[in-house]
């Protein structure tokens, strides 16, 4: 690492043993922010165009108990499942989700009622896509940072999702001139995703995550590992 990288991360208080977690955390926020702001705002825009603003009780009804069913299907998987495979399983399911929406948008001759229930099917995802997505990033987080890392780096890391939302915001209506229907922005949704999943596999494979650590959290399994993961 070049003197002005490590004075970056000298300013912002991340210690040399911490810069890969926190560099590898922060790119997996990122990567849910563009997901969650490219979601976001097709799912509004479409169901207050089919549905207006008499079905929003009826939608946040159906969100809630979505959201409820979804935490109640993700706490058995925990389970039997590896955590390892939960998090890509959610990213995977997430994906398929997403471009199932946007096919959806191409049906509308030959399925009507499909082309009609879009809308309102996004619409109530967005809440469940929301809480799991801090349900993952926090259960993440734990495993790599004990509690006084936690006071120091939780907000930083945690910004890459903001960061995120902010640039996506603001240049949503310029990317809209050259992809056309707001719903195409799915596709930068699944390109968020997409690169969340990709992030976790160097998560759990250079920072060596386990189901069962040996060692407490924010350390690594072994000397040479502090020594591999150290930059200096």
């Amino acid at each position: 690492m070049n003197s002005f990288a490590r004075k970056v991360y000298r300013g912002f208080g991340i210690q040399p043993e911490e810069t890969v977690a926190s560099t590898l955390m922060f790119l997996y926020s990122f990567s849910w922010g563009i997901f969650l702001t490219c979601y976001f705002v097709p799912a509004n825009s479409l169901f207050l165009k089919h549905y207006g603003t008499s079905k929003l009780p009826l939608a946040f009804f159906c969100a809630g108990i979505l959201g409820y069913f979804f935490i109640l299907l993700n706490n058995y998987l925990r389970k039997s499942w590896s955590e390892r495979s939960l998090f890509f399983a959610t990213h995977l399911f997430f994906l398929v989700l997403i471009l199932a929406f946007r096919a959806s948008g191409f049906l509308d001759k030959q399925f009507p009622l499909i082309h009609r229930s879009m809308p309102f099917l996004m619409f109530i995802w967005i809440g469940p896509f929301f809480t799991i997505s801090a349900s993952r990033f926090g259960s993440l987080f734990i495993k790599f940072f004990d509690l006084r890392q936690s006071k120091k780096l939780f907000a930083m890391i945690a910004s890459g999702e903001t960061i995120a939302s902010i640039f996506g915001f603001f240049a949503i209506p310029f990317v809209l001139v050259l992809l056309g229907p707001t719903i195409n922005l799915l596709y930068f949704s699944a390109i968020g995703m997409s690169l969340g999943a990709f992030t976790l596999i160097f998560i759990f494979r250079n920072l060596n995550v386990t189901e069962e650590r040996k060692t407490s959290p924010g350390t690594l399994t072994t000397p040479a590992a502090k020594k591999k993961f150290s930059i200096s």
